[in-house]
């Protein structure tokens, strides 16, 4: 059998199931654990998938499980973490902002031996060791919260990995579910995030951002696209794919040459500051293939977005807009927050 299965799940019924086609970190931890030495499988889908995968995968002699734990399966992850550890005595790890949060509560109401915090690798590859090889302590691990007695102990968190180049492409032949890549390719070309939005996780995880060469990211493009001839959409899904204009410039000059024997289209995510602080990127990535250009709008309330600390004001993201329309961008979705902090009735309708 294999030593670790890495699992996301949510119960939505209503969800479109392409939607887990590609959630990425659990597939790129489970290539990472693979190179480490360890054999890994990792499963993305709905829980009712979910628990007949882990009533056919435990009794086989999985050792390990982790889960990835959200906003919106916290309860699935604690209730599955809790069924694992009592039915299998499987030792239970997740990672997962959800988890942080709720911290020494969700350890406790969920049983499971560690909430990973931040990038997953290191601590990750350190509680294999600990857990398959017998090798140091809980202690020893960084980036790891974990209950001792009853008390709550934290490890420092481990220092950000510098070169992204070196670590592996998913491989999809540890992926156990079948929605993965049925309808698009998804990249992620950076870690980090400038811009600290209050809402955001990943803002006030690490702020400083480390970028793939751009040459790694095009052989993984093609590996993927290449493998999967139907696919005909790919997704750049950084928070800061439009932050660096010279590296958009290289991106879009090697996907126009690519596109010439491909045939697919894209789609990416701006911050409206960086479009009014360079527009002419925006035609740039339209003539490379860009489909689709989603801004981070969240409220068109000026106050609103302060209180979030989003760095926009409503006039900024119209310009944005404008900018898209100017450059003939076929799709512009907007990201909006309703309901959260400061909104109010009128903020809505504003």
């Amino acid at each position: 059998m294999y030593d670790l299965l890495l699992i996301n799940t949510h119960r939505q019924r209503d969800f479109d199931g392409g939607g887990y086609a590609d959630w990425l970190g659990v597939r790129l931890l489970a290539s990472y654990i693979e190179d480490c030495g360890y054999s890994a499988r990792v499963f993305s889908g709905f829980t009712h998938e979910c628990v007949e995968i882990l009533r056919e995968e435990l009794p086989r002699g999985v050792k390990v499980v982790g889960f990835a734990c959200d906003y919106d399966n916290w309860r699935e992850v604690m209730n599955l973490a809790k069924m694992i550890k009592e039915e299998y005595g499987v030792p239970v790890i997740v990672g997962g902002h959800q988890a942080i949060a709720l911290d020494k509560d969700f350890l406790e109401k969920s049983g499971v031996l560690a909430i990973v915090r931040g990038e997953g690798e290191i601590p990750l590859h350190g509680l294999m060791q600990y857990l398959i090889d017998g090798a140091g302590s809980l202690a020893d691990i960084p980036g790891l919260t974990y209950l001792e007695d009853g008390a709550e102990k934290r490890t420092p968190s481990p220092p950000p990995i510098e070169n992204l180049d070196a670590l592996p492409f998913i491989d999809p032949s540890l992926c156990l579910d079948s929605h993965f890549r049925d309808r698009y390719a998804t990249v992620i070309t950076a870690r980090g995030c400038p811009f600290q939005c209050a809402f955001c996780y990943e803002g006030g995880n690490t702020r400083r951002v480390r970028w793939r060469s751009v040459d790694n990211v095009m052989a993984e493009l093609k590996e993927m696209l290449a493998s999967t001839p139907e696919l005909r959409f790919a997704l750049f899904v950084d928070d800061t794919f439009t932050l660096n204009k010279k590296r958009i410039a290289e991106f879009c000059d090697k996907l126009r040459v690519y596109r010439e024997e491909r045939d697919f289209c894209w789609f990416a995510e701006a911050h409206a500051s960086t479009m009014l602080k360079h527009p002419e990127i925006i035609p740039m990535m339209v003539d490379a293939g860009l489909a689709s250009l989603q801004i981070g709008v969240e409220s068109g309330s000026e106050r609103v977005l302060r209180g979030y600390n989003k760095k926009t004001t409503p006039q900024m993201l119209k310009e944005a807009v404008a900018i898209c329309k100017e450059a003939s961008v076929v799709h512009v979705p907007a990201n909006i927050i309703v309901g959260g902090a400061f909104e109010t009735r009128e903020t809505i309708e504003e």
